[in-house]
């Protein structure tokens, strides 16, 4: 169960605060009415200079949904204090690209949704022609079959690609301790008690201005999806989805899938027309599956042309380790030569475990997340006052 801080509340100066204690005091005792409506009536006169006598335990009027935490063992009012509305994050129910998204979805772009839509839409068309070739004799049906799996294949790493959240940076994100471990435990008591701050040793850190949190070094903001995206190679509108370190693998399953269905179509197609000997072997007999067949090989030449230069791409991004926008930069600014990135580790794209997962569209499992985004999920671990206060 994951909880978000909603709003840190101040606390009114010290004359303000002693009269709202008053007020609320009085509001408990009928026999103080009188005296209550006195203190409001000069409330708006200067401040005496007389000592108020304060109230070892302050009692703040607040709404029940925003419990104000103050310490106990404080003779006097404090500054300001931490308040925790601590609510479920995530709902199943909705679709977006917001930490409070159930299912990641990106509907604010209509163009790449279009997009997204139209590769479902070419792959079944290839699909129904290749199903029609086999039921009209044109084909062998164990050939229509192998289409049809490969075209089942990339509409699913389609889908993943789509619907997996490609590496988004949570509002609690923190730098990992790549050292000894994450520190989480540390953090979070951190954030619990705000005056173990001091004793945390200031590291020097990247800042999104537009996210107003931290961000990780190789992540990158993506306009579109509105969140920093650790490990952002590019967003891609075909996708409608950036491309992150969290779907990379079913990015590249997607690449490499289509390639195949492209050549294959291409090497049956073509099999066919070169080697056809007699007349029956050909596909004349049907003037109309001859033209969906014409449509077919414009569209699979594009994609075999298109999917082969975004292989290319890929894997000079995994050699070198550095991604698309990060190679647009430095090739703007002339700093290839001080690039310094690693090639990218096979367990790092595909995860750990069997390789047989490495060829499935199902979510790799990291042997060290943090290690991997480049950062860890701090949750604030509510006190024990806060969790009487809900209760």
């Amino acid at each position: 169960m994951f909880y978000r801080e909603e709003e840190i509340p101040f606390i009114p100066h010290n004359d303000q605060l002693h009269q709202r204690r008053q007020t609320h005091h009085n509001s408990q005792d009928p026999s103080t009415s009188t005296s209550t409506s006195t203190s409001t009536s000069t409330s708006t006169s200067p401040p005496s200079t007389s000592p108020q006598t304060h109230h070892p335990k302050a009692s703040v009027v607040a709404p029940p949904s925003t419990p104000l935490l103050i310490p106990d063992n404080s003779t006097s009012p404090p500054t300001h204090v931490f308040s925790q509305n601590l609510t479920l994050s995530n709902s199943w129910f909705s679709c977006g690209t917001s930490e409070s998204s159930g299912v990641w979805f990106n509907t604010l772009d209509k163009t790449g949704s279009i997009m997204a839509f139209l590769v479902w839409a070419l792959f079944l068309y290839s699909a129904v022609v290749f199903t029609a070739l086999a039921e009209r004799g044109g084909i062998e049906g164990i050939y229509s079959l192998i289409y049809d799996l490969l075209t089942y294949l990339a509409l699913a790493c389609h889908a993943k690609t789509m619907l997996t959240d490609p590496g988004s940076v949570p509002k609690f994100a923190a730098a990992p301790d790549l050292d000894g471990g994450s520190n989480s435990q540390s953090r979070s008591q951190s954030n619990a008690n705000p005056s173990s701050l001091d004793s945390i040793e200031v590291v020097r850190q990247s800042f999104c201005a537009r996210c107003n949190q931290f961000k990780p070094a190789d992540s990158h903001h993506c306009r579109v999806c509105g969140r920093c995206v650790s490990g952002m190679d590019h967003h891609c509108p075909w996708m409608n989805n950036c491309i992150g370190k969290g779907n990379f693998k079913h990015f590249c399953l997607f690449l490499g899938y289509s390639w195949l269905c492209a050549g294959y179509a291409l090497l049956i197609i073509a099999g066919n027309y070169f080697f056809c000997r007699s007349a029956d072997c050909g596909w004349s007999g049907d003037p109309f599956l001859v033209q969906l067949i014409r449509c077919m090989m414009v569209l699979c030449i594009i994609f075999f042309l298109f999917t082969s230069s975004m292989l290319m791409n890929v894997i000079y991004g995994v050699i070198t380790g550095i991604g698309t926008i990060d190679r647009m930069k430095k090739k703007s600014n002339n700093s290839f030569h001080l690039a310094d990135e690693e090639c990218l580790e096979m367990r790092d794209i595909f995860g750990v475990g069997s390789k047989l997962y490495w060829w499935i569209p199902i979510d790799p499992v990291f042997e060290d997340f943090g290690k991997t985004f480049g950062f860890v999920t701090v949750v604030p671990t509510p006190s024990s006052e806060t969790a009487n206060n809900i209760a």
